[in-house]
């Protein structure tokens, strides 16, 4: 496996790691959104759950390899309300291969443990893999479903507040997921141009220089360089995280530390800011904001065929109110849509998914992904 040569194993090293760090895990509650293989002329796209390397815990999916293609793994509506309390788990779930994450009714008189990424409650940790910004996020949903529960408005329902179905839809609500995604991108262009030089210098002036047969001669010269671009990227992080993130001072320096130690964590560095500051931000409103047309048409209508013919937990207490905030979003996704969505039952051929829309044959009576019967 390994040669003769020590630098060609270095490198090599080098290599595999920058490959995983460009590897996204997406999260069952999440979607992705990326811009493509090169990022540089496309805009956002979204990609579903699904994947060929899924864990139970979700799916780990490959991201372009360029520093300056972006992506981001938005979170899906994981809080809405029932007569018993809160229901945590996905209203929203668009995964084919993978069955539903079991949502939990937690009574409106428990208080779960919001904490390290987590929500626990009677010691069991009912969603994970959250960012502090998500987290902090569905804390203030949920105190805002109990404070709707608590002033008697229909069972906890949150009607017109900014964690709404309807709100978060709305034409302002995605303007401002427009213009945050700009702002970010701006604050991140001087770290993105040094990166950029740095992977040029890494993946290019290296490998010629090793071709050329003068590497070792030129070592001092190409570690200096290589000394230059890592502090350049430590502190342009470490500045840029302040901007965005409002991180921690400590923090910050223990993560710029190793971007100065690791070329393959600093690769990404940009890429993470980016991802962080909008990993708060609900994901339907995300695909709404940054997708193009006709991949934002697809998303509504793929998540209109997911209300209409969801998998239902066998456990849920109360079904007719877990289906409540599905109808809401339903209600809400369809006002936005630009046409019907098909729901095809058969064919000459035979059977179609309405959820899916997988073709199977006549005598089929359920989709083995969706669980939909026909």
């Amino acid at each position: 496996m390994f040669s003769l040569n020590p630098y060609i194993d270095l490198y090599v090293i080098f290599l595999l790691l920058y490959l995983w760090e460009c590897v996204v895990f997406v999260r069952p509650h999440q979607l992705l959104f990326w811009t493509g293989v090169s990022g540089l002329f496309t805009r956002m796209q979204m990609c579903s759950p699904d994947s060929l390397y899924e864990f139970s815990k979700g799916s780990v999916m490959p991201a372009s390899i360029f520093p300056f293609s972006y992506s981001l793994a938005a979170r899906l509506p994981l809080l809405s309300a029932c007569e018993q309390g809160i229901i945590v788990g996905s209203v929203i779930s668009l995964a084919r291969k993978r069955k539903r994450k079991p949502r939990v009714v937690i009574p409106w008189t428990a208080e779960p443990d919001f904490s390290d990424g987590r929500i626990v409650w009677n010691s069991r940790s009912i969603v994970s893999g959250l960012s502090i910004e998500e987290l902090a996020r569905l804390k203030e949903e949920w105190k805002v479903l109990k404070e709707a529960n608590d002033a008697g408005n229909d069972a906890g329902n949150d009607g017109d507040s900014q964690f709404s179905a309807k709100r978060l839809i709305a034409p302002d609500e995605i303007e401002r997921i427009v213009e945050k995604e700009r702002t970010v991108r701006q604050k991140l262009r001087p770290l993105l141009l040094n990166t950029i030089l740095y992977f040029l210098f890494l993946f290019v002036m290296l490998p010629i220089f090793g071709y050329s047969g003068v590497f070792v001669e030129s070592l001092p010269g190409i570690l200096a360089i290589f000394t230059l671009f890592a502090v350049a990227q430590a502190v342009l992080f470490f500045v840029t995280a302040r901007k965005i993130l409002q991180r921690s001072r400590l923090e910050r320096f223990f993560q710029a530390l190793l971007i100065f130690v690791a070329p393959p964590y600093a690769l990404r560095s940009a890429q993470r800011l980016y991802a962080a500051a909008l990993s708060d931000e609900s994901a339907v409103t995300v695909g709404l904001a940054l997708l193009k047309e006709r991949e934002r048409d697809a998303m509504v209508d793929c998540m209109i065929r997911d209300l209409k013919h969801p998998i239902h937990d066998e456990a849920m207490i109360e079904k007719a109110n877990a289906g409540r905030a599905e109808q809401e979003w339903l209600i809400a996704l369809e006002s936005i849509a630009d046409r019907s969505v098909g729901h095809a039952a058969t064919n000459d051929t035979g059977r179609i998914c309405p959820r899916c829309l997988q073709l199977y044959e006549l005598n089929a009576k359920e989709c083995p992904d969706c669980l939909v019967r026909f």
